[in-house]
């Protein structure tokens, strides 16, 4: 998932011109370049129910190995795509690869928070979460990384994430099938062989099993989809998770973390691909340390707030660079004619402001990862019902990579008409209202099993037994 992300940072400045073994008609516009990178999210719109659908009735293990099939596909186009010799058929296969590797990247990032919350302990389900968003973190470190060596292109870096996949499906042929799920299919003695071999031998079960088969009686009275999300029990955690995730893609990380190199460059660093790596992956990589100590010490609704906060002072004090070096102090601005920009702060402009960049963006990077980062994957697991989890996921989903999408796809054209400091700013004011919405709304679940978390919301009438 992050190396989907920071791939784009390298490829954009590859296909606008860099990668100069390529002749001049292949070279994408701002507004094809705008298009190439937010067709992951956009594709992530498709993957995210499908792969939720997948879950719910077919099982969480299932679903999660079927999301490698669109990234394979989908990589394999795009480096596949520089062996052309039409135009017009290298740019199709770009963006059709990108297109089928967002489908994997919205179907992964639906189930891996589910299986991850319903194979954790109550001890552990924070940390784990943390160490999911750790490494979704390293991804993107990693692209960057890639991305930096010398004469490494966008085709050999599709390569590379083939591998990852590959990698990932050996793996998970050797995890087993969540026990709730099973537990929610009957399985329970299926069920029971995995939290034992999940917990060990020596840790009692019993207590945990019985837990989770009272959230599924004997004789259950079946409810359809639309029955079960009119409960109110179901309906406000739901809106919760989808206005946490909104927030989080609002916050400007997705178009941030995808034109790294672009906003570097901007702010005047002559080698933003090794800026990227280092301002940008060993922040994130620090704060999701951070993060593994702090998310069951201080609680998710804190580590939350204190996040949101940082981004906000961070995208604050990057404005401040970009309003101080804009146009009319400094040079010419932002180019038309690429999708880089070029000589956009001169050198004795940026001597005076460039550490401000450099601070901005480090705070920026490892208040995300502390909190906003991989908080919101949690909640998704310890807030929607079991009952409808894996479909509910996939359905916040559309809400996360319609608002990445939309924070990607317009991000150059937003720039070019109100200016970088202005669009960071209108960042870091959302991150703003996330640490308002936080404080007022959302409930703290550290220390809760899921089971009790779901009790607490079952306690709510239902919707449609109130209007009646």
């Amino acid at each position: 998932m992050g190396f989907t992300f920071s791939f784009a940072s390298s490829a954009t400045l590859d296909l606008t011109g860099e990668a100069t073994e390529l002749p001049p008609g292949y070279f994408l516009s701002t507004y094809l370049v705008s298009m190439f990178v937010a067709l992951a999210p956009l594709g992530a719109i498709i993957g995210g129910p499908v792969g939720g659908w997948i879950a719910q009735h077919w099982g969480r293990k299932c679903s999660l190995m079927f999301s490698g099939v669109p990234y394979l596909i989908g990589n394999l186009l795009i480096s596949y795509a520089h062996y052309t010799s039409s135009a017009a058929l290298f740019k199709a296969l770009l963006f059709v690869g990108r297109f089928f590797s967002g489908i994997g990247l919205g179907w992964a990032s639906a189930i891996v928070p589910v299986y991850l919350g319903e194979v954790s302990s109550i001890q552990l389900r924070g940390v784990v979460g943390a160490v999911s968003q750790a490494l979704f973190t390293l991804g993107i470190a990693f692209g960057l990384a890639v991305g930096a060596i010398d004469n490494f292109r966008y085709y050999n870096i599709s390569l590379v994430a083939v591998g990852t996949v590959a990698l990932f499906e050996v793996l998970m042929f050797w995890l087993p099938e969540t026990p709730r799920w099973l537990v929610s299919r009957r399985y329970v003695e299926q069920a029971e062989h995995v939290l034992i071999w999940l917990r060990g031998k020596k840790i009692g079960i019993q207590k945990e099993l019985d837990e989770i088969k009272k959230t599924f009686p004997v004789k259950k009275k079946k409810r359809s989809i639309l029955k079960n999300f009119s409960k109110r029990s179901v309906l406000i955690p739901f809106i919760l998770v989808i206005v946490t995730f909104f927030f989080q893609q609002a916050s400007g990380i997705s178009a941030t973390a995808t034109f790294a190199a672009t906003i570097l460059s901007e702010a005047g660093f002559e080698d933003p691909r090794t800026i990227a790596v280092y301002g940008i992956g060993i922040a994130s990589l620090f704060g999701n340390v951070a993060a593994f100590f702090l998310v069951d010490f201080l609680g998710r609704v804190t580590l939350l707030v204190l996040s949101s906060t940082g981004m906000f002072l961070g995208c604050s004090m990057l404005g401040i660079h970009f309003f101080v070096t804009r146009d009319s102090l400094c040079s010419e601005g932002f180019s038309n004619s690429t999708a880089i920009p070029t000589d956009t702060v001169v050198e004795s402009c940026n001597a005076h402001f460039g550490p401000l960049a450099i601070v901005s963006v480090v705070l920026y990077r490892f208040s995300f990862a502390i909190g906003i980062g991989p908080i919101p994957w949690i909640l998704l697991s310890e807030l929607l019902p079991l009952t409808v989890r894996g479909l509910a996921s996939g359905l916040v989903m559309i809400v996360t990579w319609a608002t990445s999408a939309v924070a990607i796809g317009l991000f150059l054209e937003y720039v070019q008409l109100v200016r970088f400091w202005f669009a960071i700013w209108t960042f870091g004011l959302f991150n703003l209202a996330a640490a308002v919405f936080v404080i007022i709304f959302l409930p703290e679940t550290k220390g809760k099993s899921l089971e009790q978390l779901e009790k607490k919301f079952a306690k709510l009438p239902d919707i449609v037994e109130t209007v009646l």
